[in-house]
């Protein structure tokens, strides 16, 4: 861009380079319209893509250039640009309820970019993020202290290579908006990997869909299944929390 940013385009620009990748619409509410920031696309900044979510904002291999700094998100394509967004929409959700992040989990690196990786002496993961860690509210916090006689303590983090342990308290959001969203096959397989996670947690897993309804009834079917069993775990809290972001929206 041959002119200076204004204050508005600097803001836009940090904010989506920060976020990895925002809806144009999400854009637009927070720093109004289109006019504030147009210059950040046709300076090559920014790239709008069209999708089924809307439009979506993501930094160009420019906009990577100019603000010079290796840590942030490098999201190469649409579908990855657009999974963000979704990711960043229904986080944006929870933190109004006040949840707070812990650990983002990253897609793992493959091949030579693995191996780039390395070399440079970082995390051999990519930019795309798999699952996220929250913190619960201080009201379900109170909740689970109700239920338990036991605190929501802070996260541990861990820094070794073993496999993250679950704690009270700390549940996992999974959004995704790729192949159509959290279809039932895949909340099948998650709800298999965190069953018993959720009575470490006592909170239910969060997952944002764009169409809740195909999942309602194998819902409805685990909360007889858990009723029935009379386990003590099972009381206070959904096994599962579906957060409805529907897949088409103007952009």
């Amino acid at each position: 861009m041959s002119t200076p940013l204004r204050p508005k385009e600097k803001d836009v620009l940090h904010a989506v380079a920060k976020a990895g990748a925002l809806t144009s619409r999400r854009v637009v509410e927070a720093y109004g319209p289109r006019p504030n920031w147009y210059g950040l696309l046709t300076g090559g900044l920014l790239t709008e893509s069209g999708t089924l979510y809307g439009k979506v904002l993501h930094l160009t291999d420019r906009g990577h250039k100019l603000l010079t700094q290796p840590d942030l998100p490098k999201l190469t394509s649409p579908s990855t640009a657009v999974d963000r967004a979704y990711q960043n929409d229904a986080l944006q959700q929870l933190l109004a309820e006040g949840y707070t992040v812990d650990k983002y989990e990253y897609q793992g690196a493959g091949g030579q970019q693995r191996a780039a990786l390395l070399a440079q002496g970082r995390p051999p993961y990519t930019s795309a993020i798999t699952s996220i860690t929250l913190q619960v509210p201080r009201r379900v916090a109170n909740q689970i202290y109700v239920d338990t006689r036991y605190q929501v303590a802070p996260y541990i983090h861990r820094h070794d290579s073993q496999a993250q342990s679950e704690q009270r308290g700390h549940p996992r959001l999974y959004a995704s908006i790729r192949g159509g969203g959290i279809t039932l096959p895949a909340l099948r397989k998650l709800y298999k990997r965190h069953y018993l996670d959720t009575s470490i947690w006592h909170h239910p897993l969060l997952l944002a869909v764009p169409d809740p309804r195909p999942l309602q009834m194998y819902l409805r079917a685990l909360e007889v299944r858990r009723k029935e069993s009379g386990e003590q775990w099972a009381i206070g809290y959904p096994l599962v929390r579906l957060i409805h972001l529907p897949l088409v929206c103007a952009g």
